[in-house]
Order: structure tokens, then sequence, then C-alpha cells
């Protein structure tokens, strides 16, 4: 029985003392393990009308069911042609052909090698031409299919229309001196007339939200000081005779003391065209302050800055691990150590590159144990990393 009882004592100490070191090892400098997803690769495509860039499109890896691909509409000239732009992003284009198909994707309406584009160091440009298959002012869906050399081809989706009658050019231009004359009271005076202020709003109250019924100080940027970094992306997502629906995305920045702070901005106008003036129909502007980890902790407190006021947010039975969503980015709080970790994020430090700024996505926060462990989702359109492009 001695026997016994000393050889299970052994056993045990032996397979204590192997776990304890075990777990050493196996720990050793992992104290802050993290990786960083690759570069997004993906060339970007934007449509261009009289020198303009609008329609940015985005590449995905795989063909899509053609009935959702509805975010932009590009509107053809006179010769049902659009012009083009193309950053290559490092990348090696063997090949560029399209395809124009009904909007539900299901009749294949054109096809054709692109020939006519030339390539200037990290960009290639060109001009389509459409054929004469095209009913005007009627949408189908033009896809272009990049071939990188890479064994599969990458798709890009817009709508397209074949009309002289949409205006885009002036409504384009009155949406770009609109968006530029906000950064000076002065030259604003003029926009008076378009907006339509209600004191009574809660709007007035954060620059986070801003529409048609805020303040003119709230619509100018009141005291902040902004200064625009990154060029407006310009999308058109509706087009008539008469109307049109323009969604701009960009970045600004202002200092905080020496510290410079940088938000995602978007803006979305909605206009009528008339030959005696333009009507602004609708205005909307949210602003949301890229989060920077050195800067969001003080006073026990988490400082997030210009944006949305339901934060997402789940927290251990504890209540000493904390993990919330700001700016498109997963954070860790742990209360007693109070530090805080970046768990998840596409874009960089400064995010200026629009490819990670892109936020057709959406993130899920699912559980957080004890040890600091989180389970999240990040599901819709992937900016980078080994599903760049997937959806």
């Amino acid at each position: 029985m001695k026997k016994f009882l000393l050889k299970g004592a052994v056993f045990i100490s032996t397979f204590l003392l192997s776990f304890f070191l075990m777990e050493k090892i196996m720990n050793q400098g992992h104290d802050n393990m993290t990786m960083e997803m690759e570069q997004p690769t993906f060339p970007v495509i934007s449509m261009v009308r009289e020198g303009r860039e609008y329609n940015t499109l985005y590449g995905y890896a795989h063909g899509m069911n053609a009935s959702f691909m509805r975010d932009v509409v590009t509107v053809l000239g006179k010769e049902r042609n659009t012009d083009f732009k193309m950053k290559l992003q490092g990348r090696s284009l063997q090949g560029l052909s399209l395809e124009v198909r009904s909007l539900d994707g299901t009749r294949l309406i054109e096809t054709q090698d692109v020939k006519n584009f030339k390539v200037h160091g990290e960009e290639a440009t060109g001009t389509i031409f459409l054929k004469d298959l095209l009913e005007k002012e009627q949408e189908y869906l033009l896809v272009f299919l990049l071939d990188m050399g890479l064994g599969k081809k990458i798709h890009y989706y817009s709508r397209v229309v074949w009309s002289e009658n949409y205006h885009v050019t002036e409504k384009m231009e009155f949406v770009q001196d609109f968006h530029s004359r906000l950064y000076r009271a002065d030259l604003a005076q003029d926009l008076v007339k378009y907006l339509e202020p209600n004191g009574k709003l809660e709007s007035n109250k954060s620059f986070h939200k801003v529409n048609i019924h805020s303040s003119f100080s709230q619509v100018t940027w009141g005291n902040l000081n902004v200064t625009e970094v990154v060029k407006p992306q310009i999308q058109l997502t509706d087009c008539t005779a008469d109307t049109a629906s323009f969604l701009l995305h960009y970045v600004v920045s202002t200092y905080e003391g020496e510290n410079l702070i940088y938000y995602q901005v978007e803006e979305l106008f909605r206009i009528r065209y008339s030959k005696e003036r333009m009507y602004l129909l609708d205005y909307d502007r949210t602003m949301t302050q890229l989060p920077r980890s050195k800067h969001m902790v003080g006073n026990d407190k988490i400082l997030l800055g210009i944006t949305k006021e339901e934060v997402p947010m789940l927290e251990d039975k504890s209540g000493n691990v904390l993990a919330f969503v700001a700016g498109n980015r997963i954070y860790s709080y742990q209360a007693k150590e109070n530090r805080l970790i970046e768990i998840f994020s596409f874009y960089g430090e400064e995010g200026h590159d629009p490819r990670e700024l892109h936020k057709d996505f959406a993130i899920k926060l699912l559980d957080v144990d004890e040890a600091g462990n989180i389970s999240y989702a990040i599901y819709g359109y992937m900016n980078r990393g080994r599903h760049e492009g997937q959806v």
C-alpha cells in the first residue's frame, strides 16, 4: 500500500512539475503577442469626369452577386465613354477587361478587353467606350476585371447609365465648392441660404453628427480648426436629370496641445438641379475620432473623443477586463493594471490609406472571460490581410 501511494505521489509531482515547466516555456516572451496583418495589395479604380475623380471602386477577390453591388453609379458621356484612373499600389497590371450586365446580373450585354490605357509608374489611366447596345437613361452593371498575374482576376463593380441630361459636372462642382467653403466661415456665408437651422436640435451639441438643421457654427466646424489631411473621395450614389446624391469620405486633423488627432468624416449631399440655381435637399456629416492608444487613458478614464455616444462594449464577470469598439478598432482595458491594448484594426496609426479606411464591414463583440480572452467577429468586406477582398 505504501509503495502504491509513493508511486502515486511521484507521478502527481512529476506531472505538476512538467506542467509548470511547460507553461513557463510556452509563455516565455508572450506577454504581448501581436500579429500585424499584411498590407492592402488590391489596386483601386476611380472614374474621371472632366478631370474630376469620383466613384472609387474597391476590388473583390471573387465574383459577387450583381444585384447587391449598387454602391455607386457612373454616368457615361456622349459617346458612351468614361475616363478612369487606377492606382496600382506596386502591382503589375497584366490585363484589363470589362463586362456590362443587366442590373440583376443575369443578362450579359457586352464584354471587351480594354486596350486603351497607359501605365505611368504607380498609376494607369485610360478610357472605355461601350457599344451601342445600351438604352439611354437605363441603369446597367459595369464590371472591371483586373488580371494581376496571380492566376485569378480582381472584380470591381459600378452601376452605369448613359445620359447627356444628368448635369453631373455641374452637380459635382456645387458639392465640391460647398465642401471647401466650410473650412472658412467668411466664405461659407454664401451657403446660409441652403441651410435650415433649428436651435433646439441635439446635433448642435456635438460635432459627431451635423446636418442641414444644425447651426451655422456647427456646420462650419466651430472652433475645431480642422485641417484636411486626405482629399475627399466623391461617390455618386444616385442620379437623375434633376437630383443627385453624393457621399464624400475624407480625413481631417486637429491639435490637442502637442498631440495630432485624426478624424474620419463622411459627408452626404442630396441636391436638386435647375438652370437658375442649385437646391440643397439634405446634408448630413458624421465625424469620428480615429483613436490612438497612447492618448486614450488618463486619470482612470478612457477618452474616446468625438464619437457616437453608444459604444459597443463587454466586460468579464469580475469587471476587471473591458472590451470595447472605438473608431472601428477593438480595444481591451485591464482595470487592475490600468492598461489599454489594441486588439484589432484594419488601418494604421494615421489611417491615410483609403483601402484601410473603407468601412464596408462591421464588428461584433461576442465574449470576454476573466483571463482577458476576447471573442469577436469581423464581417463584411475585408480590407487587408489573408482575406483581402473577400466578403
